[in-house]
Parts: C-alpha cells; structure tokens; sequence
C-alpha cells in the first residue's frame, strides 16, 4: 500500500512540472511578440534592416519609378544616367607634334581668333570615359579661346571634363619664367645712324610640381617680343631676331635692329610674352588663356657719332692729329 501510493505521488509532480514548463514556453513566447510587431510597424531592428528602414521612409517607392522593386525571376536593366562622353580642348598649332613647339605656326594659326587681344584656336576632343582607359576621338570642331572671357561651349551641347587642377592666367605668371637676354652687336656699343641689331636668347621652360596629390607640368614658349629702344620708339615682333656676321654689323637691317638719331646712352627694355599649357596627371596639355609677359634686364646702349676724314701719316708721327 505504501508503495502504490508513493508511484502516485511521483506521477503527479511529474505531471505538474510538465505543466510549468509548457505554460513557461507560451508566456516566453508571447514576451518575445511586441518586439517582432514593432518592427513589422516600421521600428529600428538593429543591423541593416534599420538603415534599410530609414533609406526607405526618406525614399518611397513608387510602382512607376524605374527603380521599383522587380519580381522574382524577371531581370532589371539598370539605367545610368552619368553621360559617358566629356570634352577637352588642345591648341590646333600643336596637333601632331607632341612635345615640339612651333612659335611662329602658332601666331599664324591663332591670328584668326582676332575678335579680341591674345587669342588662340583650339579644338575639341571627345573623351569616352565608358572605356578602360578612356579613349580620346579629335571632334575637328574649332573656338577661340580668349583670356578673361568665359570658356568656348562644345560640340553637341556636351560637357566640359575638368581637370583634377586648374592653371589661371595668374597662377602661369606666377611661376619662375627666365626672362630673355638681351644681345646687341657689337655688344653694348652703336653708331649713330646705323644698323644696330639687337636679338633676344630665350628658350621654352617647363616646370613641374605636385599639389593635393595631383602632377602638373607647365609649359612656356615664347610668342611675342616688346621692344623698347629707350628713345621712345617701339616695336613688337614675333620673332626673337638672330646674330649677325661681323662683317654686316651696323650695315645690314634686320627685323630687331634699331637706328638711333642722337647719340648718348640708352636703355633698352624687353618684355617677352610668352603662351602657356599645363598638363595634369599626364593628360592632354590644356591651353592656358592669356599670355605670361616677363621683363628682361635693362640693356645698356652707348650710341657714337662716326666723322670721315681724309689723313696723312700715323699718330706716332703726328700724335695731335686729328683722330690720334
């Protein structure tokens, strides 16, 4: 009997702790529901859901966009509305001639952007950035280029592709230029009334530096020479004029001599323009609007009179005579 009624005992409790446990999965259950419901109402979950929550409360979607979702199984085409194609420009003088400049082509060619002062023809490319690396196509569409004007408008109401670094006009004046130097013939000495030949010695320059990050090269060529004789007369050239035989010295005119029509001495003053292209990260080389104008040194001219006389014997012979 004693027996019979321990079974009975143990029965029961078992029963009832698989009653506690049932009840205590449903109440753990029914904890964990408003969190689950909360989120479903649009609350912040945690993780990416969230930040995919908020995109999606700032940015609706609409069954018309194109960027509504798809259904399963059916592909999108993804549209990109970036234009693939830019445009830059190169000056035409130098086309085809990769490092080598040609002064006097340029001042020929650039002559018929004559609408206002320093213009330079230029033509537009076409950059295809859909592409690796993107492809450059000559447009053979022309502007002018004029400095402190607004920019030319390309081809096909397309894009300018602007560069990592842009060089003003006052950045191009700022770099280092050599000036020319003078040279007269003979050196520093003239004759009333005569040929005196003058030329400049100046080179292209380059320079090169780095700024955020970027590589720019700038280039400058000589274009154009101012020349003041110090008598009030002036001349501008486009070329730098050239050394002359000793024997056409004071004799022969060239497009830089000068006669002068008093004697005494003058300073002569030369301020060379020169035209600019920079290049960016080894890109096309981009023309800089304007012209750089550097100032040489002033040159010193001493001007003689030459009188003719018939003589007789030499100085040792006669030291008072004239010319001794």
């Amino acid at each position: 009997m004693t027996r019979t009624v321990s079974l009975k005992v143990a029965l029961r409790s078992s029963f009832l702790v698989l009653i506690a446990m049932m009840l205590a999965s449903h109440f753990l259950l029914f904890l964990s529901t408003p969190s689950t419901a909360k989120g479903a109402e649009g609350g912040f979950t945690g993780g990416m859901a969230g930040s995919e929550n908020r995109k999606e409360s700032a940015e609706p979607s609409s069954d018309t966009s194109e960027n509504a979702p798809a259904e399963p199984g059916i592909p999108v085409a993804v549209v990109d509305s970036q234009p693939t194609v830019s445009y830059t420009y190169e000056r035409v003088c130098l086309q085809g001639l990769g490092s080598f400049l040609s002064p006097a082509d340029c001042v020929a060619i650039d002559a018929a952007c004559d609408s206002e002062p320093d213009g330079s023809m230029v033509e537009w490319i076409a950059i295809d950035s859909s592409t690796t690396p993107p492809t450059e196509t000559r447009t053979g569409d022309r502007s002018c280029l004029y400095p402190g004007s607004p920019a030319p408008e390309p081809p096909n109401g397309g894009e300018v592709a602007e560069p990592a670094v842009v060089i003003t006009l006052e950045d191009f004046q700022s770099q280092p230029i050599i000036a020319a130097a003078v040279i007269s013939e003979p050196n520093n000495f003239g004759l009333l009334g005569g040929h005196n030949n003058f030329w400049a010695d100046v080179e292209e320059q380059e320079f090169a530096f780095e700024t955020l990050g970027d590589q720019v090269r700038i280039r400058a060529w000589p274009v154009a020479y101012d020349w003041n004789y110090g008598d009030g007369t002036t001349r501008t050239t486009q070329t730098a004029g050239n050394a002359v035989p000793e024997s056409d010295w004071l004799l022969v005119e060239t497009p830089t001599s000068h006669a002068y029509g008093e004697t005494g001495d003058y300073n002569l003053v030369l301020t060379t323009r020169f035209n600019g292209d920079y290049s960016v990260n080894g890109g096309p080389w981009i023309p800089i609007a304007g012209q750089a104008a550097v100032q040489s040194e002033p040159h010193l001219i001493s001007i003689w009179r030459s009188d003719n006389r018939l003589v007789d014997g030499t100085c040792a012979e006669s030291p008072s005579a004239w010319g001794c």
